[in-house]
């Protein structure tokens, strides 16, 4: 588990022992994620790929009962709504009845720990999830095994389409494996057990960059996976330098973030691949895959999905995500509003690849832009920051015009100095000593236009004719 004095041997060891220590890491995940459950999943899933849409409809019916039934007979936080509500599992046969119950929200479920976990599922076979969200607000929960081996088994089926186990790949994600004071070569770390490299998101520069083209270029990795706004800051430093691939991956796999289309066009540009995006959530409520033809699908198998309507043009109807897992019997989530929504095409009404479904042109999520510290590092993604952040319902990062930083924070009852002491903390490990950081409590966020949600805002805009930010104009 990680704690304050995992973290101060880690970043004081040598790398040669970093890297077992992430390796030993990897031997973990690997024992939890790829096993005997994972492939039977696999299998699953491939016959589930051909069925017709009235053998989909039969079985995701035949879960969703079943999820029902479990959570009514063993989650005292169901158990206490049907009862309420005047309700019975048999109630909800299909899809459509789900309406019957209210929308769960992120609140709802931090109101009523522990009530929201089964008491069916024995606690070794539960695996704590953190999760920050769209919004920044931390939820901690609780997968099963099973479960964690069924997402896992998803991710290969619908998404690493010509690749397999065991090829060499890249990562790059909010895992802070390189110390942030390291100022030289190398800003990556390796898991042994899965032949992953992984990146630091947090030591891209215009001085360290060409470090990372030249690993990339030794590296021969079959494809690249992690947040789009990091790997996009590596394309586009390549670009600018004309900097090309002796083996270039097989394809870039992009999730966590909104993925805009500029953001894809150079990183399929600089690296000769294709993008496949995907969205999913820590709650294991949605599942949306992009196909070849670039539109994204519901994967049925994995849950309910529901688009509430939010606002519609001539082309398109913008709908936010509701979602009700099959995959987590330890802690479910039924009807659960994911905070992020879609915009669905009016005019297609079918896809060429002869997925189910309605046609989903764009994902709208959690909105970032960069922020770059007096070193010059150039940070996507800060949500790791506050996956341990409980005590914080909301928060949004302001860059100002002078490079300082201000965090804005709704507090929940109980937040004190030591929450306060422990998020400036994890903002140092990632972000460095340098950087202003004044935190500000507030009230409430403001959302932008049609309630999107802006998790970090940056006014600094240093000269870099090469990179281009989240929310800077064409």
């Amino acid at each position: 588990m990680e704690n304050a004095l995992t973290h101060l041997v880690y970043d004081n060891s040598p790398v040669w022992l970093q890297n077992i220590f992430v390796s030993v890491e990897g031997l973990q995940s690997y024992r939890l994620r790829y096993n005997k459950i994972f492939t039977r999943a696999v299998g699953f899933l491939e016959r589930s790929s051909k069925f017709s849409w009235a053998e989909m409809e039969e079985y995701r019916g035949e879960r969703l009962r079943s999820l029902v039934k479990h959570a009514y007979e063993t989650v005292p936080y169901y158990n206490e709504l049907f009862s309420t509500l005047k309700l019975r599992p048999e109630d909800i046969r299909c899809p459509e009845d789900l309406k019957l119950l209210p929308i769960l929200t992120k609140e709802t479920v931090v109101a009523n720990k522990p009530k929201v976990l089964s008491t069916a599922v024995p606690q070794k076979e539960l695996v704590p999830v953190h999760t920050s969200g769209t919004t920044g607000t931390a939820l901690q929960f609780w997968w099963t095994r099973e479960g964690t081996a069924w997402e896992f088994a998803f991710v290969w089926a619908r998404r690493r389409a010509g690749v397999s186990l065991g090829e060499p790949f890249a990562t790059f994600n909010g895992r802070s494996v390189v110390p942030i004071g390291q100022s030289s070569p190398p800003f990556w770390r390796y898991n042994a057990i899965l032949r992953q490299t992984l990146f630091s998101i947090y030591h891209m520069n215009e001085r360290t960059l060409d470090s990372y083209i030249v690993r990339l270029r030794k590296g021969d990795f079959r494809y690249y996976v992690g947040y789009p706004s990091a790997i996009y800051t590596v394309a586009s430093y390549a670009l600018e330098h004309n900097l090309k691939l002796a083996s270039p991956p097989i394809k870039v796999f992009t999730s966590s973030e909104s993925l805009t289309d500029w953001q894809r066009d150079t990183i399929e540009c600089a690296f000769e691949t294709k993008v496949d995006d995907s969205y999913t959530n820590g709650e294991q409520s949605v599942l949306l895959t992009q196909c070849d033809h670039g539109n994204y699908h519901v994967n049925y198998e994995y849950s309910v999905v529901e688009f509430e309507p939010m606002e519609e043009d001539q082309e398109t109807v913008t709908a936010k995500i509701i979602g009700t897992g099959f995959l987590n019997y330890g802690m479910p989530f039924i009807r659960y509003d994911t905070g992020d929504c879609v915009e669905i095409s009016k005019i297609e009404k079918s896809c060429p690849c002869g997925r189910f479904g309605p046609i989903i042109k764009k994902i709208h999520g959690r909105q970032e832009d960069l922020v770059i510290t007096p070193e010059g590092n150039i940070v996507g993604r800060l949500d790791h920051i506050f996956k341990d952040m409980v005590l914080i319902k909301e928060s949004q990062i302001i860059q100002y015009e002078d490079g300082s930083l201000e965090v804005l924070i709704v507090p929940r009852e109980g937040y004190s100095l030591q929450t306060e002491e422990q998020l400036l903390h994890e903002f140092r490990r990632r972000l460095g000593n340098t950087i202003p950081i004044k935190i500000r409590h507030v009230d409430s966020i403001p959302r932008g236009a049609s309630g999107k949600f802006r998790a970090v805002i940056s006014h600094y805009r240093p000269p870099r004719r090469w990179l281009r930010t989240a929310h800077e104009q064409k």
